[in-house]
C-alpha cells in the first residue's frame, strides 16, 4: 500500500468534508427542509439601517456601479440653476437703473434746450446786467464820498488785525475782546452799507431794473418747479421706477433661492460622501476609458 504525504491528505480531507456540506445543503433546499435564503444583515450602530444601507460592491470597471451612486446631481444642478438666475437677476437690476437714468436725463435735457426755458433764462440774464449796470450808475456819488471810503478801510484794517491778534494768542484771545473788535468792524460795514441804501432809494431806475430782474427769476424758478413736478408724473419715468422695484424684488428672490440651494446642495452633497465613504461610490462614477474607469471621483 502507497501512503500519500501528508500535504495531500490534508487537502484531500478538507475537499471531502466541503463536498459533503454542500450536499447537504443542496439536499435541504430540494426536500424544502432548508429555506434557501441569505442571512439578514445586522444593523451597524451609528449607520442608517439595513434599508439603507451602501450597495453591494462591483467589480472595478463596471458600468452598472453610475446607477448605484447617490450623488446628488438634481440638489447640484439647482444650485447651478439658482446661480444663474442670481446673476440674470443682478444684470436686470443695472439695466434698470441705467433705464431710469437715461429717462430723467433725456427729459432734463428736453427741458434746458427747450426755446421757452433758454428763452426765460436769457431774460433773467440780462435782467441781472441791467440791474448790475443801473446800480453801478446809482452809487458813483457814493463810491467818491470820503465818508465811505473811510468805513471801508477802517472796516478792513480793523479784520486785519482781528486776524493778527488770533494768530499772535494762538486762539486763546478772551472772547469779550474778540466781541468788541467784532462789534467794531460790523459798526464800520453798517457805515458803509447805510450810505450805499440812502443812495439805491434815489435812484427809480434801480428799483424798476430790480422789479425785472425779480420778475425774470420769479419765471425761470416756476418753469423749474413745473418741471420737477412733470418729472414726479411723468408716466415713462413712472414706469421706470416700478421697474426698478420689481428689479429689486427680483434680485432680493433670487439671492434668497440661491442662499438655500447652495445650502441644500452642500448637505446632499455631505449625506453622499458620509453615506458612501468607505465604499467608492462617494461621488459620481467615472465612466471614461483608462485605469481608473468604474471608480469614484
Amino acid at each position: 500500500m502507497i501512503r500519500l504525504p501528508y500535504r495531500i491528505q490534508l487537502v484531500a480531507v478538507i475537499a471531502a468534508l466541503a463536498m459533503g456540506g454542500l450536499s447537504s445543503v443542496r439536499g435541504d433546499v430540494t426536500n424544502g427542509t432548508g429555506t434557501g435564503t441569505a442571512p439578514q444583515p445586522q444593523q451597524i450602530a451609528g449607520d442608517f439601517g439595513p434599508q439603507n444601507g451602501p450597495p453591494p460592491m462591483q467589480p472595478p470597471g463596471s458600468r452598472s456601479r453610475s446607477s448605484a451612486s447617490d450623488f446628488p446631481e438634481d440638489a447640484v444642478h439647482d444650485w447651478v440653476m439658482a446661480n444663474a438666475r442670481w446673476g440674470y437677476a443682478r444684470a436686470a437690476l443695472r439695466r434698470a437703473e441705467k433705464e431710469l437714468d437715461n429717462i430723467i436725463r433725456t427729459a432734463q435735457l428736453n427741458f434746458e434746450q427747450s426755446s421757452d426755458y433758454r428763452q426765460a433764462v436769457a431774460e433773467e440774464q440780462r435782467a441781472h446786467d441791467a440791474y448790475t449796470a443801473e446800480r453801478g450808475k446809482a452809487l458813483q456819488d457814493v463810491v467818491s464820498n470820503p465818508k465811505y471810503t473811510a468805513a471801508l478801510k477802517l472796516r478792513d484794517d480793523l479784520g486785519n488785525q482781528i486776524s493778527r491778534v488770533r494768530a499772535e494768542y494762538k486762539n486763546e484771545l478772551p472772547g469779550s475782546v474778540t466781541l468788541t473788535l467784532a462789534s467794531q468792524k460790523l459798526r464800520y460795514a453798517s457805515d458803509a452799507h447805510n450810505l450805499e441804501v440812502a443812495a439805491l432809494e434815489k435812484a427809480d431806475s434801480v428799483k424798476a431794473a430790480q422789479a425785472r430782474l425779480v420778475e425774470a427769476s420769479a419765471k425761470v424758478s416756476a418753469m423749474r418747479q413745473s418741471f420737477d413736478n412733470s418729472v414726479r408724473n411723468n408716466p415713462r419715468i413712472l414706469g421706470a421706477r416700478r421697474n426698478l422695484e420689481d428689479a429689486r424684488l427680483a434680485l432680493a428672490g433670487s439671492e434668497a433661492y440661491l442662499n438655500a440651494a447652495s445650502d441644500a446642495a452642500q448637505l446632499a452633497t455631505d449625506y453622499s460622501y458620509f453615506r458612501h465613504r468607505w465604499d467608492g461610490l462617494a461621488a459620481p462614477v467615472y465612466g471614461g476609458a483608462g485605469p481608473y474607469s468604474g471608480y469614484g471621483y
